[in-house]
């Protein structure tokens, strides 16, 4: 059976002076409460550092620039008058925070791949998260919420650079995350399947706090087993290169020497005046083995994996021959 259908509306959290002190105060006790949904499943030290968070630490957090705070909103955005009642209205199913840019010093701070002279500006992603009842769910666009969440994170990040570059002109941004590696549905079907981040290395828990800018406000490890389990949970490092165009549109390069070059062989076919394409493919959920295999599949749509149907791969194909170089 596939996911029903939900319908939401993502939103990009205001700062002042648009946020006056009032709304700031009560978009702080929003975000707390999801935050502590979101860490629920986690470590007891994870959980319990948030627990002890003050409300100022997450009002500074939300008034600080460098913050870019996306949440999806369960319900339809035509329901309320304004987006600050919606915020306040509404429940808070997903999110995620990115921080930048940050300086060269900060983002050597992990283990990472050579910076391309395209790339612009750097960012730290962190704290992606749907909350379970919603995972998989399937909006009118055929999007799940953690990709929608996804792209309007990079559209608010464009917004934020534009200024800061000449007008006209292709910007780039290295992104980072880090993930539990042993969250390997999450850390595979997700960030490197369908949002294309290469993994750079691995680095302890408490590191990737501190880097991430989690372990602001809060005061840990407090307790030896803490310490214990900070020094034994590593996190993967995943980076990736997303490219916006002068109109703003955003198209995902993945940063690594080693991935396959497959330009290589249709240039070697074009130089022999023959017609040649590329087309990578996600999943395929109607034709082929996935069809298949049903527990895979749902652990895809789960994990909100971005999935074709026949009739999409076959329009690709069309598309790739009929815009080869030397064809026809």
């Amino acid at each position: 059976m596939s996911p029903p259908h939900l319908t939401w509306t993502i939103v990009t959290l205001p700062k002042p002076p648009e946020c006056d002190e009032q709304l700031l105060r009560a978009l702080a006790r929003k975000y707390r409460d999801y935050r502590l949904k979101a860490v629920e499943q986690e470590s007891s030290p994870v959980h319990r550092a948030e627990q002890d968070r003050a409300l100022a630490s997450f009002e500074q957090e939300l008034a600080d620039p460098g913050y870019i705070h996306t949440i999806c909103l369960a319900g339809p955005a035509s329901s309320v008058s304004t987006q600050s009642e919606a915020l306040l209205r509404s429940d808070w199913v997903g999110g995620c925070r990115q921080y930048g840019p940050i300086t060269e010093h900060e983002w050597s701070r992990l283990p990472t791949l050579p910076q391309s002279s395209t790339v612009s500006e750097c960012y730290h992603s962190n704290h992606l998260f749907v909350l379970p009842p919603y995972r998989g769910l399937k909006g009118p666009s055929g999007e799940s919420i953690i990709v929608e969440l996804d792209s309007a994170n990079l559209a608010a990040t464009a917004i934020r650079m534009r200024p800061r570059h000449p007008a006209g002109v292709d910007m780039a941004l290295h992104q980072r995350a880090t993930v539990p590696p042993n969250a390997t549905r999450l850390l595979k079907e997700v960030y490197e399947k369908v949002f294309g981040f290469t993994v750079t290395g691995y680095v302890p828990l408490a590191t990737s706090l501190v880097v991430n800018r989690n372990a602001e406000g809060l005061e840990w490890p407090t307790r030896e087993e803490d310490e214990e389990f900070y020094a034994r949970c590593d996190r993967a490092v995943v980076e990736r290169v997303v490219r916006v165009d002068a109109e703003g549109r955003v198209r995902v390069r993945t940063p690594t020497a080693n991935a396959p070059n497959p330009s290589k062989a249709f240039q070697y076919r074009h130089s022999l005046s023959l017609a040649g394409s590329v087309v990578n493919l996600s999943a395929v959920s109607d034709i082929g083995t996935l069809s298949e295999q049903p527990t895979l599949l749902s652990g895809l749509k789960d994990a909100g994996a971005l999935l074709l149907h026949e009739r999409k791969v076959l329009d690709a194909f069309h598309w790739a021959v009929e815009n080869s170089p030397n064809h026809g």
